[in-house]
Formats: C-alpha cells, structure tokens, sequence
C-alpha cells in the first residue's frame, strides 16, 4: 500500500467504507480506515497522522511510529456523534436476597419508665437468731454528790510530835580563781546527823578573756561525790549560773563541801575559771521509822 495520499481539491467525497476527512490548509485529505489498519491503536479511538508541510501531503505512520523532520503531527477522533437516546428495557428479574448485614452499634438507652404499683406484703419470716452479746458499755456520768453524814465523835489525841528542823545555808560572793587543771573547795556546810537534800548554784567565769574555760562544781560529802554542775565560759565579765542537788544522809553531825575544779583539755586553753557568788542549801528530810 502507498504510504503517502496526495492532497485533494476541496470538493464532497463519498466512500464506500467507513473514512476519515481532514480539513487541511490549502485541501481535504482522504484516507480510508478499511484499507489502514494500522491508523489506529486497539486501545484508542483516535487516528494520528503527519503532514508535510511543502506540499500538505498527508500520511499515516505506522502504529508506534513518529512523524518525520519537516512534517506536523495530527489527529481525529473515529467516534461520530451520539444518537438519539433508545426506549427504556423491560425490567429485569429480581436479584436473590443479600446476606445479612453487621448488626448495628446499641442505641442511646430510653428514658426510665414509671415506678410500678406496690406490691402486697409478703408473710412474714421465721425468727432470726440471737445475735451476739454487745461490748459493755462506757461508764455513766458521775451521780449528784450525797448529802454530808452525820459528824463522827472526836478521836483520841494524837502523840506529840518531834521538834521540826529547818533548812540551813551558807553562801559568799568573794571571787575565787581555780587554776587550768586543778580542784578547789570554795564553801562548806556543816550539818546535823539525819537525811538531808542538799542544794548548790554557782556563778563562774573564764579567768582568760575571749578563751574558753570549763569551771566544774560538785557536792562533796566525807569523800563521796553526791552532785555535780558544769557550765562553758569564755568571758572575764559575762557570767553563767549552774546548780545542783544531792541527797546525804548523816550518822553524826558532820560538813558537806562545795569544790570546783577547771577542765584542761585543749579545747579550753583559758587559765583556769573564776568561782563567784555560790550557796549552799540543804533541807532535813523526815525519815519513815
């Protein structure tokens, strides 16, 4: 088959098989379908074809081909124009039922419904058991006092008592200086025989200004520590104030003594303390017989 189709005058063609017709520039160009099969692509409806441009001739490449250097690509579509819409069909046959469908999601829960009539009463239950025996009870608010008895006759008369005794004391105010390292007795307190609960204070300050000192202030009685007090100065002028107790009991009348000493360890490198204004004061107490 010629590749090329020369170009026609304008003029009305009719052709036997289906055609396609191109309005070009300068002539119609008439190419049959039925004798080109390759004009068109079993996937499209379109026919491509090249012109060339000195003559307006036109071909039609194969399928896949591409027009030449100097020719313009063109194209037309094969489908003509919708026909007039066609009578509706008879209706077809009902289709079987589908399967059923996935059950729907709950519905909002309905408002509540009206309290129904009370019912009878029913007979009663057999006896319960005997539960068990409750805690006691918290006790009761205290009664209305009783009117006072009637007075009883007098009693005997009682033995006489022994002669009370009363406190004693000493104190001295003079300032006495205990060295760093040694012991001082700085007041003493004689006493009768019998139990006494003896008292100290003590007033003391360091014997070096701005060092510390550690002034230690004890009861003594006949060689047996009963008490001790224990203060931390480090002022010439502020002092501090400590006490004591100890209880003694004497067979015979007899002294107890007040010493002081000041502690000579490094973290107190004072001279020593300052004893000031010191008492002692012991109470007689009445031993059962």
């Amino acid at each position: 088959m010629q590749n090329w189709i020369r170009t026609l005058r304008p003029s009305r063609v009719t052709l036997a098989a289906p055609v396609a017709v191109l309005a070009l520039a300068g002539g119609v160009a008439v190419a049959s379908t039925a004798e080109m099969p390759w004009a068109r692509s079993s996937q499209s409806r379109e026919l491509r074809g090249c012109v060339r441009a000195s003559d307006r001739t036109l071909r039609i490449p194969a399928v896949g081909r591409r027009c030449a250097r100097g020719e313009q690509t063109i194209s037309w579509n094969t489908r003509g124009p919708a026909g007039a819409r066609g009578a509706s069909g008879a209706a077809g046959a009902r289709g079987a039922s589908g399967a059923a469908g996935a059950r729907g999601a709950s519905g909002a829960a309905g408002p509540a419904g009206l309290a129904g009539e009370r019912g009878r009463t029913g007979p009663q239950g057999p006896a319960g058991r005997d539960g068990h025996q409750g805690a006691p009870g918290r006790d009761g608010q205290p009664g209305t006092p009783g009117a006072p008895g009637i007075a009883g006759a007098p009693g005997a008369p009682g033995q006489p008592g022994r002669d009370g005794v009363g406190a004693s004391g000493k104190s001295a105010s003079a300032p006495i200086t205990v060295a760093r390292g040694g012991s001082q007795t700085v007041l003493s307190l004689t006493l009768p025989a019998g139990a006494h609960l003896v008292t100290m204070q003590v007033s003391a300050t360091s014997a070096t200004e701005g060092a510390m000192a550690r002034p230690e202030c004890s009861i003594d009685g006949g060689g047996e520590l009963l008490g001790a007090g224990v203060a931390h100065v480090s002022s010439m002028t502020v002092a501090k104030t400590f006490s004591g107790q100890a209880f003694i009991e004497l067979s015979a009348a007899g002294s107890v003594e007040l010493v002081c000493s000041s502690n000579a360890d490094a973290q107190f490198p004072a001279d020593g303390s300052v004893i000031g204004a010191r008492a002692l004061v012991a109470m007689p107490i009445a031993m059962q017989p």
